[in-house]
Order: structure tokens, then sequence, then C-alpha cells
């Protein structure tokens, strides 16, 4: 993991981090409060990528194969805020009688807290 180095006590203006994964897929993350960005995510694959508009809620998602063409743009669904999502997954567990939502299992959760924890602990040394 490869972090851009930070001062103790400052805040976290801009970060680089780097994801390497045991089947070797890798995942190059940037987020800034220092700049005005187009806030995309790509996932490019052997067969193409995805482009996603705002990945905080999405705008839309295009999809390319992998000799540059457009193939599909999928629209977003109409929606409240982008978080009735969240609600609606959170409403079916609970109705089901679940203490956690099979979209985001407790898990799941424990693991990116985790990474975030080591990635602190990077920037600490």
């Amino acid at each position: 993991m490869q972090n851009a180095s930070r001062k103790a006590g400052t805040v976290d203006k801009s970060e680089f981090i780097n994801l390497v994964y045991p089947d070797g897929t890798i995942a190059g993350l940037f987020n800034t409060m220092e700049a005005v960005t187009d806030r995309r995510g790509i996932i490019f694959g052997t067969e193409g990528r995805i482009e996603v508009e705002n990945v905080n809620n999405f705008g839309e998602i295009r999809i390319y194969n992998n000799r540059y063409e457009l193939v599909e743009i999928i629209p977003q669904p109409e929606q409240i805020s982008g978080y009735e999502y969240e609600v609606l997954a959170c409403k079916r567990a609970l109705e089901q009688g679940k203490l956690e939502c099979a979209e985001m299992p407790h898990a799941h959760t424990l693991r990116v807290m985790e990474l975030l924890d080591e990635i602190r602990g990077e920037w600490e040394k």
C-alpha cells in the first residue's frame, strides 16, 4: 500500500491509495478537497471498461468494449436522494428478522475499517 505522506496533526486534503489484492487485482483511489474533480470512477478489465459519472451518486454508467466502443449507457434510475437504496435494504433485512443487510454484511464493514486503520498506520510511519 502506498500513500501520499502526511504530517502528524494535519488534515488529509488529498490522498492517493494503491491497493494490491492477493489475486493481482489493483485498485487506485484518489480523493481531494483541494480541487474540483470530475468525481468519476473507472473500472478497467480485459474486455473493456466501465465509467461511472459521480461515484457518490451516479448520474449514468457507460460501458465500453476493449475496442473503445460505447456499448451501453445505464441512466440513473429515478430517486429521491440516493440513500433510499440503503434505507430499503435495511427495511428488507428488518422485515426478514435479520441483523444485517446482505448487500453490506458486517464483515465487509469491518474489513473496510481495517483497511482504513492500515492506511492511517502507514501515514504515521
